[in-house]
């Protein structure tokens, strides 16, 4: 019986669409699935509405910034911060958004870097397909790292190309000695949250040094 039920897998078996009609960006999913023990179970779930036939939902940027002149030697990491209506707050986080279709996910990271602070880079690698908070949902991202040369002519007077409704404010930081404490101070200072996984970054970081 033991080696069965260590055979068995967990499965989702239906998903019933709640969605309210007016949602435009979301849809509420009431999942039924069967755990390892063969029970049944039930969950509640949200999904994102726009994912394109890439499979991927959005993109989010490690913006590194890069200079040859002696005064801005230091390697800089792009962030920004927008306010957040699900938390009521202004969130210091990676610049991001949503894949289009059409998009990889280097492209979409590209153009909402442009979007979002003005600056232009080049795609240096990109994860895998990864969940950002799959206890709720089964939104998922690509996390691209991005070098953007700031002796580029492109890069010396950035400006934003931002969409109706986006307030978007840029910061440059340093990521050394430590992490952690720029966010907290930055973070303390304007009187944002921070994103869980700009602080996971951060955390890491900090462990290596």
């Amino acid at each position: 019986e033991s080696a069965e039920r260590a055979a068995m897998k967990a499965k989702v078996q239906t998903s019933e669409d709640v969605t309210p009609p007016s949602w435009r960006w979301l849809r509420a999913k009431r999942l039924t699935y069967t755990d390892r023990q063969g029970r049944k179970r039930f969950w509640e779930s949200a999904e994102r509405a726009t994912r394109s036939e890439s499979g991927v939902d959005a993109v989010a940027i490690y913006a590194r910034c890069q200079s040859k002149r002696e005064e801005e030697s230091e390697e800089k990491l792009v962030l920004v911060s927008q306010y957040r209506p699900p938390v009521d707050s202004t969130v210091l986080e990676l610049p991001a958004g949503l894949v289009d279709s059409g998009e990889t996910a280097s492209e979409a990271a590209l153009r909402e870097l442009r979007e979002e602070t003005g600056l232009v880079g080049r795609a240096a690698s990109e994860s895998p397909v990864i969940y950002s908070d799959p206890g709720m949902s089964n939104a998922n991202m690509r996390l691209v790292e991005v070098v953007v040369d700031m002796d580029d002519e492109k890069n010396k007077n950035p400006k934003q190309n931002l969409e109706d409704g986006e307030d978007i404010t840029v910061h440059m930081v340093s990521t050394g000695p430590s992490f952690t404490q720029v966010l907290q101070e930055l973070s303390s200072k304007e009187g944002h949250v921070v994103d869980a996984r700009l602080w996971t970054i951060a955390f890491g970081k900090d462990l290596r040094s």
